[in-house]
């Protein structure tokens, strides 16, 4: 089933996964596997129901709760989809992806604070994570703080140079700024690498 699902033959690999829960109910690894790739598949309920019957089997199982988080916020269920990346990071204190995706939660629900305070613990746990300084650097324009905005595009930038949204998101916080110089060359910077 996991051979299948890494060559993304999902049919193939939930049948596997169907036959190893027939061969043993109570494997909650089978159930998190198969909830996988019906999460891959965007059926969200039933990716639920099998991360549930894995945490049910296995109530210390971080990575069940991290998935069913995933798939909650992926079906916009954002209350719910925190409640389980709490207790992901109740299980696992030191998971990075885990207040990631919390803080992308916070950022969806517009608790911006909060969203910072997640994407920092993840550039704590994490600190070549550009996907953290990205988001939090949209988190801070959001909040119009765009001098702290700008500093993370040019982290993310540092990282990644080549990535040519935080070249244009970059630009957007210098010219409210007013540093419409430096705006136009992060503008054309971002076309360059196909940016529209």
């Amino acid at each position: 089933g996991n051979a299948y699902s890494n060559l993304e033959n999902y049919t193939q690999a939930i049948a596997d996964y169907d036959k190893a829960i027939q061969l043993d109910p109570n494997y909650a690894y089978a159930y998190n596997s198969r909830g996988t790739i019906y999460g891959s598949l965007q059926n969200y309920n039933q990716a639920i129901a099998d991360f549930y019957k894995a945490i049910q089997l296995d109530p210390n199982y971080a990575y069940a709760y991290f998935n069913r988080g995933t798939a909650y916020g992926e079906s916009q269920n954002y209350t719910q989809a925190i409640v389980d990346f709490d207790k992901v990071i109740q299980l696992d204190p030191n998971n990075s992806s885990a207040y990631y995706s919390r803080g992308l939660t916070y950022g969806y629900l517009q608790n911006y604070n909060q969203a910072i305070t997640d994407f920092n613990k993840t550039i704590q746990l994490d600190p070549n994570n550009s996907l953290a300084y990205n988001n939090r650097g949209i988190t801070y324009f959001n909040l119009q703080n765009y001098t702290q905005a700008i500093a993370d595009f040019d982290k993310v930038i540092q990282l990644n140079p080549n990535d040519g949204a935080a070249y244009q998101v970059r630009g957007f916080a210098y010219q409210m700024l007013g540093n419409n110089a430096r705006a136009q060359a992060d503008f054309a910077k971002a076309k360059s690498l196909g940016v529209k």
